[in-house]
């Protein structure tokens, strides 16, 4: 709640036709329901093609925080160990190594990696547990699409 903001942005998803829209924090009651952890907010929500209409429904994030130009990983690519996170990268004599990392903003889909990995660093993103460290492999690159949250992360 300390990061809601008036002026704060809102990305919004329509369920009908999958369209995003940006809007902004107009108002809202700074009083939080305990019980179902919500609190009111209006949001100003620019429709000047019509696009919105009575009785849609959507799928709404509050930009909390933005980090722009920051390290991020897909949100399975981090496994824990003994409350450590940690990645599996795959180092230049092609061998499988578990680092320790920390983490910084994590979303949905995505997670800020602030200490432990580099930039350029292969990283393995799904079926860790298929992996043990110092096993040799060969990596495949791909590429993965991560979806914006409220801005670049």
């Amino acid at each position: 709640m300390p990061y809601i903001k008036v002026g704060g942005d809102v990305e919004i998803k329509l369920q009908a036709n999958g369209k995003h829209i940006s809007g902004k924090i107009i108002r809202f009651t700074r009083e939080l329901t305990t019980a179902t952890r919500t609190m009111l907010a209006e949001v100003d929500v620019p429709n000047a093609d019509l696009a919105l209409s009575t009785g849609m429904t959507a799928e709404v994030t509050i930009v909390l925080q933005k980090q722009i130009g920051v390290l991020t990983v897909p949100a399975g690519a981090v496994s824990q160990g003994n409350g450590q996170p940690y990645v599996l990268i795959v180092d230049a004599a092609n061998k499988v190594q578990k680092v320790p990392v920390e983490l910084g903003i994590q979303g949905p889909d995505q997670v800020e990696i602030t200490k432990g990995v580099a930039e350029q660093q292969f990283v393995i993103v799904s079926g860790q547990s298929n992996y043990q460290a110092g096993q040799i492999v060969q990596p495949k690159i791909s590429t993965i699409s991560m979806p914006k949250q409220g801005g670049d992360q």
